[in-house]
């Protein structure tokens, strides 16, 4: 990668680390203070308030950021200000209309879940949607513009003040409810933080000539991509958490949530850290007509990839009994720790894909994309209907596994062998796997009985030490790359980075 790339691969990549601690301490406060059960009843509202935000802001987040990225490439100011004109109205008031149904309809929602009192945190999650519809739109564009620096403060800022809420809410003895209203408060500032930058291009923007965005094939753009975030929500975005909540299993819904906090958070470090800056890079790429460029990047992220999504998953599955253990109190029996391997093997197929789908979406490549998604989703909620309903939150991460690396593999060959022409490294990926499962059975070995929180993070450091000889010794990294990352962590260490 190029210096400007791999700093905003970094950049990202840091946020995003920093993020998921915060979320991981958000969970452990809430599962503590709100206990299994009403946990799983907050985590089937929040999953309500993404489906609203999902319906309200369709594929505007995608193409936001892809047009962003071509007009700015091309310096075209007046076109990409009415692009974030029309998509930021749209997404204004779409929100607004969505919130407002959802308000409506929160009591006919609770009683469908059994649970009367849910009625108010749904009215927390419609009072938030305008926000966090608003702030996804935002976000797109930004990352389209290429200000990961913005984008990473924003992100940052918010991860903080969730979790600034979450011991307010355990402190105070809130509900479900007041901690719905922090996401909403979290996705104002976001719209803060973000506000600025995008002004500033809106004004540029408005000086100039106001070009119609006629003949950018946009509009069947947006709507193949609207399409692709409403399956995005049924194969990543805890989907099962809707049949859980129906049934009443909401014990069963706290350990899926918890489980699946734990993989996707593990593996949006970096595969989506790094999808947030390839996407508009390789639209740049593809728009320029730099194919040959385009091609060499492709394998590169791949494999970076490989290199980072491996260990993870590997030393979480050894470490999943203790992690559940320390989130969610009282899941720690095997059972438990299987639904996270599971969750975790899922999502390591589908991060692998990740590089692949920001390829096929920068080049336009809508239709190969929808049809492998709409098989995913279909697969995935047959085998919820089938799985879920004997087999709880074991049922659903084996439902939700089995999508995601079936959609992992398909992308996967339809990149290397669909006619895109794109060369996945699978040699340097099963480096990286032989290093990962060597350090997993180390770490594994080593765990033993041990418990507490200390104990944890020590076998973490280890393994990550572990893992870096390890990758170095089955050739996943050169020596000159190792260097190369130290010597970016030291910078980033000193405050230089």
């Amino acid at each position: 990668m190029t210096g400007p790339l791999a700093g905003g691969v970094a950049l990202n990549v840091a946020s995003r680390a920093g993020a998921a601690l915060a979320q991981l301490g958000t969970i452990a406060i809430l599962t503590r203070h709100l206990g299994g059960e009403t946990y799983g009843k907050y985590a089937v509202v929040v999953f309500v308030l993404n489906t609203a935000v999902v319906v309200a802001v369709l594929g505007f987040p995608i193409t936001i950021s892809r047009y962003a990225a071509l007009y700015a490439g091309r310096e075209d100011a007046a076109r990409l200000a009415r692009l974030l004109g029309w998509g930021g109205s749209w997404c204004a008031a779409a929100g607004l209309a969505t919130g407002a149904a959802l308000w409506a309809l929160s009591a006919r929602l609770a009683e469908g879940y059994g649970d009367a009192a849910l009625a108010l945190p749904l009215r927390a999650a419609a009072v938030a949607v305008p926000l966090a519809t608003l702030a996804q739109a935002v976000l797109g564009a930004a990352r389209g513009l290429g200000r990961f620096d913005s984008v990473s403060a924003a992100t940052a800022a918010a991860a903080v003040l969730t979790l600034a809420g979450a011991l307010w809410v355990g402190r105070s003895g809130g509900g479900p409810e007041a901690m719905v209203g922090v996401h909403g408060l979290a996705w104002a500032l976001v719209l803060a933080v973000l506000g600025g930058t995008l002004a500033r291009h809106l004004g540029a923007g408005a000086r100039g000539r106001a070009t119609p965005l006629a003949g950018e094939r946009l509009g069947r753009y947006l709507a193949a991509a609207s399409v692709l975030a409403w399956l995005e929500l049924v194969v990543w975005k805890q989907s099962e958490l809707l049949f859980l909540g129906h049934l009443g299993l909401f014990e069963e819904a706290a350990l899926y949530a918890v489980a699946f906090g734990l993989s996707g958070t593990a593996m949006a470090v970096l595969p989506n850290a790094t999808a947030e800056v390839l996407t508009p890079e390789f639209a740049r790429l593809a728009g320029g007509g730099r194919d040959e460029d385009l091609r060499r990047l492709y394998p590169e992220a791949t494999r970076w990839v490989a290199v980072v999504a491996f260990p993870v998953a590997a030393g979480g599955a050894a470490l999943a009994r203790p992690l559940l253990g320390l989130l969610l109190p009282g899941a720690s029996e095997p059972r438990d720790a299987v639904v996270l391997a599971v969750l975790l093997a899922g999502g390591t197929v589908g991060a692998l894909a990740v590089p692949a789908g920001a390829v096929l979406l920068a080049r336009g490549a809508l239709g190969r994309l929808l049809g492998l998604w709409l098989a995913a989703g279909a697969l995935n909620l047959l085998l919820d209907l089938v799985l879920i309903p004997g087999g709880g939150a074991l049922g659903a991460a084996t439902a939700c596994a089995l999508a995601q690396a079936a959609l992992g593999a398909a992308l996967l060959a339809t990149a290397s062998l669909g006619g895109e022409g794109l060369r996945v490294p699978w040699s340097a990926a099963g480096r990286a796997a032989l290093a990962a499962g060597c350090m997993g059975v180390l770490v594994r070995l080593g765990a033993g009985g041990s418990e507490g929180a200390g104990w944890l993070v020590a076998a973490v450091l280890g393994g990550g030490v572990a893992y870096g000889a390890l990758a170095l010794v089955f050739g996943a990294v050169t020596r000159a790359e190792a260097m190369r990352v130290l010597q970016r962590a030291r910078r980033a260490g000193g405050g230089q980075g």
